[in-house]
């Protein structure tokens, strides 16, 4: 347990970019929270409950899944810095990846166990954040196929409608994008193996 908490301070209290952290939680926390709060209310919820009181259920279910899901996002990407040498060794490599280039004057050959990693993650999250973002949409849309209530004026269908095709558009995209980072990744690794500088890492399945 001590060892958890001096990490938790060296990488996440006392990081340099603690500051980023803080907006990543903070982001996160109420994006999650309030989808989740908005959505469970509205499905499981009875509605003859009192406004007020389905009101205080999706609060509390918003806090408590937003502040669980924005403490587990800060701590992964804490987590994700710490396995990349720190905040800005990871900027470094999130822009090798963007432009395809490797930096001048690298030490390449601790890069390619990163990339490995990388890719490895890449390629999972073209079916994991897909299959995430697809269950949102499936939730916008049973909740607009719910027949009408004139007495629950709590949430405005808009707000359905824009989560049916904000996260409708996120399962049509976020394959496309994951695989073509992964391809960008496998790029700078064949630059790595042509340079003669670094030893080819396995990638996990």
């Amino acid at each position: 347990m001590a060892d958890g908490r001096s990490w938790i301070r060296e990488h996440v209290l006392e990081a340099p970019r603690r500051r980023s952290l803080l907006w990543c939680f903070v982001a996160t926390s109420l994006f999650f929270g309030g989808a989740m709060g908005t959505f469970l209310s509205a499905l499981v919820m009875p509605p003859e409950l009192p406004a007020s009181s389905r009101v205080a259920a999706g609060v509390a279910i918003g806090l408590f899944s937003g502040l669980a899901f924005g403490a587990s996002m800060t701590l992964f990407i804490a987590w994700t810095w710490s396995q990349h040498g720190g905040a800005d060794q990871a900027t470094r490599i999130a822009r090798a990846v963007k432009t395809g280039r490797l930096p001048d004057g690298v030490d390449t050959s601790t890069w390619d166990p990163i990339l490995a990693r990388q890719e490895t993650w890449a390629r999972r999250g073209a079916w994991l954040f897909t299959l995430e973002f697809a269950v949102f949409a499936a939730l916008s849309a049973s909740l607009l196929a719910l027949p009408p209530d004139p007495a629950d004026t709590l949430t405005p269908t808009w707000l359905f409608w824009l989560g049916l095709v904000m996260f409708g558009v996120l399962t049509v995209v976020t394959p496309f994008s994951s695989l073509h980072r992964a391809r960008r990744i496998v790029a700078l690794r064949a630059q790595l193996r042509d340079a003669g500088r670094a030893p080819v890492a396995p990638v996990a399945p």
